[in-house]
C-alpha cells in the first residue's frame, strides 16, 4: 500500500498522559486539574420509564425521575460545584423544565437539595442544582416537571455537565426521561428503497391515536384521517384497513380507505376513541413515484392530518396536521454519527462499544481493554479486534497510569465483569489493573451491582516488548480456535481480485475451507483499521509482519503463524507496507500458506477495496457474501487512528441494528479523496441487498464534518 503521507492529525480533541502499547511508549502533557472535578452517572429511577407527555399543554406535567450519582466529593468554597441539566430544543414548538423537586440519598445533608428552572436565548431550558454541602459520592434523585407547546412526538434529550470552581467542566449523559406523544405514525424498519418512476410495496403503515393526549386534538367521529404523499408521488396496491378500538374495528364506521393512484390516502372514522387509545394499520399499499423524483439524501414522507373537533380549526372547515411526518422509504442516504460527547478519543471509544452493546440489550460481561496513548496507532488494540470478536464484546481505552473516567463509566454502565488487558506494563500499567479490580462490577444499566469486584484477565503481551509480539500473544491466545474461509474467485487476476498494486500475492487459492489470519504491517494502523470488522465477524487473527521497512518476517509473527497451522493469509496493503519479500517467506510457511493481498493505492483505496471484498457475492466465493447492515458502511478519516478503534464490533455485526457494515476512510476531515469518491458510486450500484445509501461516521464534527458527510451521501 502507498501509504498517506506521515501526517498524524490530533482529530476531536487531544490525547494525555502516557502513549504506550507492547513495550513501546510516547510522552506527551498531561491536563492533571481534570481528575479532581467529580464524574457523575446518570440513569432513570429504578422500574422508571420515560413518561409521556402531551404535545401542548396549559400546565407543567411531571416526568420521570432521573438518579445522579457523584463520585467525588462536592466543594462549596470557595465556590458551590453545580450541576447543569439542559432540556435541548424540540424540533418544533417549545419545552422548557417548569420546576423540579430534589433529593439527596443518606447520609442526609443539603447537597443539591434546590433546583432553579431557566430558559436561554434559543428556547430552550435548564435546570441548575447546586452544591450546599460536602457529603462524598451522594446519589440525587431529580423529578423534573415540563412545559411544553406544538412539540411533535419525539423524545425530550437532556445533556448534563458538572462544574468544579477553577476547573473545566465535565459532561454525562442522561438517559430519555420524557417522550412528547400525540399520534403516532410508523412505516418501513428499515425504510425500503424507492426508485425513480417505481411502484415499491411498503410495510404495513401504523397509526396510533393515543389516550390522553389534548382533548381537543382527539379523532371525530366520521372524520377523517389524511395521508398525504409528495406532489406527484401516488398511492397504488390494494391497501386494506384494519382498527383496534376505533370504528371500523366495530363495524360503526367505515373501514374504506380513499381512492388509490391519488397522492391522498384517507381512513373515515367510525366511533371515535376517547379515553382509550385506537390502532390503526394500513396493508398491501405501494407507493409509485414520479419519473423525475430526484435521488439524493431525501426521504420520500407521508403526511397525516386529523379533523380537530373543536378550536381554530374544525371538521367542518379545515383540518390541522397532528402527525409527525413518516418516512415511507428512502431515495437514498442517512447518516448516523457516534462520538463521546466530552470530545475525548477515549469517550468516543466508550460510545462505539455502548452502541454495539446496548446496556438496554443487557450491556456486555466482558471488555477488552487498552492504551488510549501510542504514536504507533494503537497497534495492541486494533490486534485485538480478533480477541473481540472471538469473546463477542467490544473496546474500552485508558490512559497508561490511571483508569480513564469514560473507561470507568462505561465499565458501570455495561455491566462488566471481566476486563481483558492487552498491551504490557508501560501500556497499561500495574496500578491501571489494581483500581479496575477494586472496582464493583455492576448489573447492566448501572444502578445495582452483582456483590462482586470486576476481574482482570492478562495483560497479554509479547514477552520482548514489542507491538509483534503483543499481537502475536492475542493471536495465539485461544489457540486454534479461530476462523476458516474460503473465497476462491479472489485469488483471480495479477495479484489477487481486489490488489490495484503491484504487490506479490499467490496465484491460486487452497483446497475448501481453511485456517485463516490477517498480516498487517506493525505501523499502518489505518490497514488494521479498515480490516477489523471482517477480522471481528470471521474471528481471523490479526498478526503483525513487522514496519512496512522491514524485508523478512517478524519473528514473533513466524512464530504465531507456524504455531495456529494457518493455511491462507490476507495481507493488508502494497509494497510499501507488506514487501514481496515478506509475502514469500509467508506463503513457505507451514508447508505452503495461499497468499491473498487486498491494497488499494493509498489507505482509502485499501479500505475501500476490503469493502468490496467484504460485501462481494459476484461469481464464486469471490469474497465474503455480507450483507451490508441496514444499506450502510462505516466511515472514519485515514488521519488519525483513534476515533475508529471501536469499528471491529460496530461492524462486525455484534449489533443487529447496525449488521455486519465494512469502514471506508476519507482522506482528512475535509478531503474525500478519488479512490473513496470512486468507492462510493460502486457501492451505490451494488445489487440489493448490498447496496449501500447509510453512513455510519465514528468521531465528532471536527473529525468528520457535516460537509464531508453530505459530500458521502451525495456520492452514494
Amino acid at each position: 500500500m502507498n501509504r498517506l503521507p506521515s501526517i498524524r492529525r490530533w482529530g476531536v480533541a487531544a490525547l494525555t498522559g502516557v502513549t504506550l502499547f507492547g513495550g513501546l511508549s510516547i510522552v506527551g502533557a498531561g491536563v492533571a486539574s481534570a481528575a479532581t472535578t467529580p464524574t457523575v452517572t446518570s440513569a432513570l429511577e429504578t422500574g422508571a420509564s420515560a413518561t409521556t407527555l402531551p404535545g401542548t399543554t396549559a400546565s407543567a406535567t411531571t416526568g420521570a425521575a432521573i438518579v445522579l450519582t457523584v463520585s467525588g466529593t462536592p466543594t462549596v468554597s470557595p465556590s458551590p460545584d453545580v450541576i447543569t441539566l439542559t432540556l435541548a430544543c424540540p424540533s418544533t414548538g417549545s419545552a422548557e423544565f417548569a420546576s423540579a423537586t430534589v433529593t439527596t440519598a443518606a447520609p442526609a445533608a443539603a447537597d443539591f437539595s434546590s433546583a432553579t428552572t431557566g430558559v436561554n436565548t434559543a428556547g430552550c431550558s435548564t435546570l441548575t442544582l447546586v452544591a450546599a454541602g460536602t457529603v462524598p459520592n451522594p446519589v440525587i434523585t431529580v423529578t423534573p416537571s415540563y412545559t411544553t407547546t406544538g412539540v411533535t412526538s419525539q423524545a425530550l434529550t437532556i445533556s448534563g455537565s458538572y462544574s468544579t470552581s477553577g476547573l473545566a467542566s465535565t459532561t454525562f449523559g442522561v438517559p430519555t426521561a420524557a417522550s412528547v406523544l400525540w399520534y403516532n405514525v410508523s412505516s418501513n424498519t428499515p425504510a425500503v428503497t424507492l426508485g425513480a418512476g417505481a411502484t415499491t410495496a411498503l410495510s404495513p403503515i401504523a397509526i396510533t391515536d393515543p389516550s390522553g393526549i389534548n382533548a381537543n386534538d382527539q379523532l371525530v367521529t366520521g372524520g377523517p384521517i389524511t395521508l398525504t404523499l409528495p406532489t406527484g408521488d401516488t398511492w397504488s396496491g390494494t391497501p386494506t384497513l384494519s382498527a383496534v378500538g376505533a370504528g371500523p374495528s366495530s363495524g360503526t364506521g367505515s373501514s374504506t380507505l380513499g381512492a388509490v393512484g391519488t397522492g391522498s390516502l384517507v381512513i373515515t372514522v367510525g366511533t371515535a376513541p376517547t379515553t382509550s387509545s385506537a390502532l390503526f394499520t394500513i396493508s398491501n399499499a405501494s407507493i409509485t413515484t414520479t419519473t423525475g423524483s430526484p435521488l439524493g439524501s431525501q426521504h420520500v414522507t407521508i403526511t397525516a392530518e386529523v379533523a380537530n373537533p373543536t378550536g381554530a380549526v374544525t371538521a367542518a372547515t379545515g383540518t390541522v396536521t397532528l402527525f409527525t411526518n413518516v418516512s415511507a422509504g428512502t431515495l437514498l442516504g442517512t447518516a448516523t454519527t457516534i462520538y463521546g460527547a466530552d470530545g475525548t478519543a477515549d469517550g468516543t471509544v466508550a460510545a462505539e462499544f455502548e452502541n454495539a452493546f446496548p446496556a438496554s440489550n443487557g450491556g456486555n460481561r466482558n471488555v477488552v481493554l487498552a492504551t488510549d496513548t501510542a504514536y504507533t496507532n494503537g497497534s495492541d488494540a486494533l490486534a485485538a479486534s480478533y480477541l473481540e470478536g472471538t469473546l463477542d464484546t467490544g473496546l474500552l481505552i485508558t490512559p497508561s497510569t490511571t483508569l480513564g473516567a469514560d473507561a470507568k463509566q462505561a465499565l458501570q454502565l455495561e455491566g462488566v465483569t471481566t476486563v481483558y488487558v492487552v498491551g504490557g506494563p508501560l501500556a497499561v500499567s500495574p496500578a491501571v489493573i489494581a483500581q479496575i479490580e477494586a472496582l464493583p462490577a455492576y448489573n447492566a444499566g448501572g444502578l445495582t451491582t452483582t456483590g462482586s469486584n470486576i476481574k482482570v484477565v492478562g495483560p497479554i503481551y509479547g514477552a520482548d516488548g514489542t507491538a509483534q509480539g503483543t499481537a502475536a500473544a492475542i493471536a495465539t491466545y485461544f489457540g486454534t480456535a479461530y476462523g476458516a474461509a474460503t473465497f476462491p474467485a479472489a485469488y483471480t487476476g495479477t495479484g489477487g481480485a481486489y490488489n490495484a498494486t503491484t504487490g506479490s500475492a499467490s496465484t491460486t487459492a487452497p483446497t475448501g475451507t481453511v485456517p485463516t489470519a490477517v498480516v498487517v504491517a506493525a505501523n499502518d494502523w489505518q490497514d488494521a483499521m479498515s480490516i477489523a470488522p471482517e477480522a471481528f465477524k470471521m474471528r481471523f487473527p490479526v498478526i503483525l509482519a513487522g514496519p512496512s521497512t522491514d524485508t523478512t518476517l517478524a519473528t514473533d509473527a513466524q512464530s504465531a503463524l507456524t504455531s495456529l497451522g494457518v493455511k491462507q493469509v490476507i495481507i493488508v496493503g502494497g509494497q510499501l507496507a507488506v514487501q514481496n519479500s515478506v509475502e514469500t517467506q509467508i506463503a513457505a510457511l507451514n508447508g505452503g500458506i495461499s497468499v491473498l493481498r487486498i491494497a488499494g493505492i493509498d489507505a482509502t483505496g485499501t479500505s475501500a477495496e476490503i469493502a468490496n471484498f467484504a460485501l462481494s457475492t459476484a461469481g464464486t466465493n469471490s469474497g465474503l457474501g455480507w450483507t451490508a447492515g441496514n444499506h450502510a458502511v462505516l466511515a472514519s478519516h485515514a488521519d488519525y487512528w483513534s476515533d475508529a478503534l471501536g469499528a471491529a464490533a460496530l461492524g462486525g455485526g455484534a449489533n443487529a441494528a447496525f449488521g455486519t457494515e465494512p469502514i471506508i476512510l476519507v482522506e482528512n476531515p475535509t478531503t474525500v479523496g478519488q479512490y473513496t469518491t470512486a468507492e462510493l458510486s460502486v457501492l451505490a450500484g451494488i445489487a440489493s441487498p448490498n447496496q449501500i445509501y447509510n453512513l455510519t461516521v465514528l468521531g465528532g464534527p471536527l473529525a468528520m464534518p457535516s460537509s464531508t458527510v453530505q459530500t458521502l451521501l451525495a456520492g452514494l
